[in-house]
């Protein structure tokens, strides 16, 4: 991996361009997750049941490409 594990098990902020974005946000609000839709992107809290990579398979599991594009680290101490 090409980031650090904390990163996705630590909270923080995903910032993910979507292919379907009322689409993913409906996905992502149904498990539960804390989301904010910007103008072309949903930004996710992941939670201790449900890091980056879960995000992805459940975006893509339903027919929605995504791509991270930031992230905004929590509690991360490098």
């Amino acid at each position: 991996s090409i980031m650090p594990l904390a990163y996705t098990s630590d909270l923080g902020i995903l910032t993910l361009m979507v292919s379907n974005l009322d689409k993913a946000a409906d996905v992502l609000k149904k498990k539960g997750l804390i989301i904010r839709r910007t103008a072309d992107a949903v930004e996710v809290v992941p939670d201790g049941s449900c890091g980056l990579l879960d995000i992805l398979v459940m975006l893509a599991e339903n027919g929605i490409d995504a791509e991270l594009t930031g992230i905004i680290p929590g509690i991360y101490q490098g």
